[in-house]
């Protein structure tokens, strides 16, 4: 019989290859279930973070858009159906869902009164984002200004996409923004000067002419309104001067009505040029006829009246290109970085909307068992502390 240490021996130098190979396969094992287990904790961390910073989102978009219901009057109804579509909007128009969202709140604001359909409003959200994007302008502004046209009713304005046209166009016939467009609209002119017979063609007209002699923004659009203004109506004193050129106080005011800006500023000019008003003593004559505050900005519309004519076809050509506008804009890296960039976040606020209510539940649950919840959490607090000890 083999003695017992050699047969021992033996067997531990035939198996100890193996036996090492085995050891080296389970340590490799453990390092990877180590990997495995923390790249799994990092992950679920990770996905925690995530799902912090959606329900952040999301409980801020969704706070925006209860305004709709709570001061636009919109019904409770819509409200779920106008937040789906403004997350749609997001990545199209490369807008922000809060941005977008409070566009909308102003665009059924204003249109509360005229019941306008959950559709046409965000329609018109949509037509606003889109110039602007194109225009780089605050998204809310130029809403403002969109609706303010298109609230006037003032002539000129066919529907949202033309009206949009019609302000992009005069952005760029005069040396202005959108930005600044959208804050002489914000002056509240547009209501004003319709109603003395301007049309929204007029209106670009001068605000381009404005801006190409470094008047813009809400200086230029009180400029407009006080220009108009004071031709229908014509200072105390004013009616001597205006006889002495062969007008009526009254005359300009019915061009207006007639013929809009244009025809009025037209009928001014050759009745000065008739009168043998030479263009260095029209300041003069506009002055004692209109007031020094309406003169500043008429003496510039009669004395520029070659460049104000030449932006009645430019505008109104220019309105008409303002789809391929967009399509240009969309053509852009900036704009393809930025619709992803927005894109995202309606993802992110959508994943939130998911979370909230489930987590409104179980909050619920807390504050409806609060006094248990507190008994459970003393109760293991106080096992931890025994494990502890």
């Amino acid at each position: 019989m083999a003695n017992l240490v050699e047969i021992l021996i033996t067997a531990k130098d035939l198996t100890g290859p193996a036996m090492a190979s085995v050891n080296a396969k389970a340590n490799e094992a453990g390092k990877g279930m180590a990997t495995l287990h923390k790249t799994a904790m990092l992950a679920g961390a990770g996905f925690a973070a995530v799902g912090v910073e959606a329900v952040k989102m999301a409980s801020k978009f969704d706070s925006e858009m209860a305004l709709l219901q709570t001061q636009a009057g919109v019904s409770k109804d819509k409200i779920a159906g106008l937040k789906q579509g403004v997350l749609d909007l997001a990545g199209k128009v490369a807008q922000s869902p809060d941005s977008l969202a409070e566009a909308l709140f102003h665009v059924e604001s204003n249109f509360a009164s005229m019941g306008i359909s959950s559709s046409k409003a965000l329609a018109l959200t949509e037509t606003a984002a889109k110039g602007a994007t194109v225009g780089h302008a605050d998204l809310v502004d130029v809403t403002n200004a969109l609706t303010a046209a298109v609230a006037s009713g003032i002539p000129g304005v066919q529907n949202f996409d033309q009206a949009m046209g019609v302000l992009n166009a005069t952005v760029g016939a005069g040396d202005m923004k959108m930005q600044d467009l959208a804050n002489a609209f914000g002056s509240g002119m547009v209501a004003t000067v319709k109603g003395f017979g301007l049309n929204i063609v007029d209106v670009g007209a001068a605000l381009a002419t404005f801006g190409d002699n470094n008047i813009r923004g809400a200086l230029a659009g009180n400029q407009l309104r006080q220009s108009v203004m004071a031709l229908a109506k014509p200072i105390a004193g004013g009616a001597a001067t205006l006889r002495s050129i062969g007008l009526q106080t009254n005359t300009l005011a019915k061009d207006m009505q007639q013929g809009g800006l244009k025809l009025a500023l037209e009928d001014l000019v050759a009745h000065m040029k008739a009168a043998g008003i030479s263009s260095k003593e029209q300041g003069m004559i506009i002055t004692e006829a209109f007031g020094r505050k309406a003169g500043a900005g008429l003496n510039i519309l009669v004395g520029q009246m070659d460049r104000l004519e030449s932006k009645y076809p430019e505008i109104t050509k220019g309105a008409k290109t303002f789809s391929q506008s967009w399509e240009d804009t969309k053509k852009t890296f900036a704009f393809q970085m930025k619709s992803m960039e927005t894109g995202f976040e309606a993802l992110m606020i959508g994943v939130g909307q998911k979370i909230i209510p489930p987590l409104q539940a179980f909050i619920g649950f807390l504050k409806e068992h609060k006094s248990a919840t507190i008994g459970a959490t003393e109760a293991l607090g106080g096992l931890l502390a025994a494990t502890v000890l």
